[in-house]
């Protein structure tokens, strides 16, 4: 049996760096030795996020529940909330990672939508 803790990370704001910072910090084989990393978010923005930082050599593993994580170095296992319908938002030309919402509107993951995706996990890590 596997004594390493399971340890679960936000993935952070998805209109900020959380999620390029989650992914170098993961990239790092060395986590691993000491914990079990299980990112609590969507696998779409954890993929998009490896994309930006270069490190396509990533996998993201989208897990349903955390006994389908396998806590591997180069995977990222993602509890995976599917939170965002589009990561690939137009602004003008470029492609941009910022959720797509009506100006003026929150898109939804403050401290409620924070509050949500902790039941929400909680409830997973039971099943």
């Amino acid at each position: 049996m596997n004594e390493k803790p399971i340890v679960g990370i936000t993935m952070g704001d998805p209109a900020g760096n959380g999620p390029e910072i989650t992914v170098k910090a993961l990239a790092h084989a060395d986590i691993y030795d000491r914990c079990r990393p299980i990112v609590v978010g969507d696998a779409k923005m954890i993929e998009q996020a490896a994309g930006f930082v270069g490190r396509s050599d990533i996998t993201v593993h989208r897990c349903e529940k955390v006994s389908d994580a396998v806590f591997t170095p180069g995977t990222i296992d993602v509890l995976h909330m599917d939170l965002i319908a589009d990561v690939t938002g137009q602004r003008g030309r470029r492609k941009c990672r910022v959720p797509v919402c009506e100006k003026g509107h929150r898109a939804g993951h403050g401290r409620r939508g924070g509050r949500h995706l902790y039941q929400r996990a909680e409830q997973r890590s039971h099943e």
